[in-house]
């Protein structure tokens, strides 16, 4: 988080910069929800950064619209004036990869996992910050699968 909000984007604004999250690539062997991965993401940065930086809600963009256009009929009401609605644009898109090597042999299942981070600005596409994590998971799957498998079989016996 530190090396996030230390991105000279964040530090030098003159307001609040705007991120929009963009779905995150998973290339693993492990289904992984991607909504949930982004809004853990998304919920930390906000308690992390306190204010400094704003998330904008696209995946909500048609009953955002949908809203917008209800105040500029008069069928809803609003505390501001409804023709001074307007969506911002994006100062940075955030982003990222899952990527992940599988190896097995007599000695079980090796996983190494490798996540990255980006932080576009959508401007210039260039990548402003970027970070990773690393995950390494060893098993002897195949010895666990035979034991449950002998298992189920001696209790339905």
């Amino acid at each position: 988080m530190r090396s996030f909000l230390a991105v000279p984007g964040f530090s030098n604004a003159t307001g609040t910069p705007r991120i929009v999250l963009i779905t995150v690539v998973n290339e693993t062997r492990f289904p992984i929800n991607k909504d949930l991965f982004l809004t853990r993401i998304r919920a930390q940065l906000n308690s992390k950064a306190q204010g400094n930086v704003m998330f904008l809600a696209r995946e909500q963009m048609a009953a955002l619209e949908h809203e917008r256009d209800l105040k500029r009929q008069g069928a809803v009401t609003s505390n501001s004036d409804p023709n001074l609605v307007e969506f911002k644009g994006a100062d940075f898109f955030l982003t990222g990869k899952l990527s992940g090597l599988t190896t097995k042999n007599k000695n079980g299942t090796s996983d190494y996992i490798l996540y990255t981070f980006q932080l576009i600005d959508p401007r210039t596409s260039d990548f402003v910050w970027q970070d990773l994590a690393e995950l390494k998971k060893q098993g002897l799957e195949v010895v666990t699968y035979r034991y449950l498998r002998r298992a189920a079989l001696v209790h339905f016996r």
